[in-house]
């Protein structure tokens, strides 16, 4: 059974805070394909607008690679953020980067801040097939309880078909377990 695979949309500044959520995508099952957030370039950290307007083949490699990214990913979250969020930027690179997946017909999930005004930043989020949240922890659960229930889906049709054993996976533990008291 082929593993879901996420891809994590988010301002650059906030790259080492995703990163740890990917780290718990990881941990729940999934496959994460955000390789963005792994790029460890200090030189890159605050300086993006200025380095992308000085050379463009540097945001142009990036970009193709985030796209990359996102054509292997089955779901894309993306991280919205409060208006005049400080220390951040109102560049729109997570806006391009929905965009692509939901043309492409791939489960987008919003979480945003929990505010009055909730984590749609744009039109584009009002469409009713994208999903939202106000918190990582949300849409954390939800996407532990959707692997879980893939997976009891997957044992069950297993069974049905008569191709897993139980007996066979419960004799090889207790035959583990006999070989340890030796």
């Amino acid at each position: 059974m082929k593993r879901p695979t996420i891809y994590l949309a988010a301002q650059y500044p906030r790259r080492k805070e995703i990163a740890k959520y990917g780290n718990q995508i990881k941990a729940a099952g999934y496959d994460l394909t955000s390789s963005w957030l792994y790029i460890d370039d200090d030189a890159i950290d605050g300086n993006l607008n200025h380095l992308i307007n000085k050379d463009p083949s540097i945001g142009r490699q990036m970009a193709v690679q985030d796209l990359r990214d996102i054509r292997r990913a089955t779901i894309l979250v993306l991280f919205t953020e409060s208006p005049n969020t400080p220390g951040l930027s109102p560049r729109g690179g997570r806006h391009f980067e929905s965009g692509v997946a939901y043309e492409r017909g791939m489960r987008v999930i919003f979480v945003g801040p929990s505010s009055k005004h909730g984590p749609r930043e744009n039109i584009f989020h009002c469409f009713d097939d994208v999903e939202t949240y106000r918190s990582w922890s949300q849409a954390l659960k939800v996407l532990q309880a959707e692997l879980i229930n893939r997976e009891n889906r997957f044992v069950q049709y297993l069974k049905r078909a008569g191709l897993l054993n139980w007996n066979y996976a419960f004799k090889k533990k207790e035959l583990q377990k006999q070989s340890q008291t030796f």
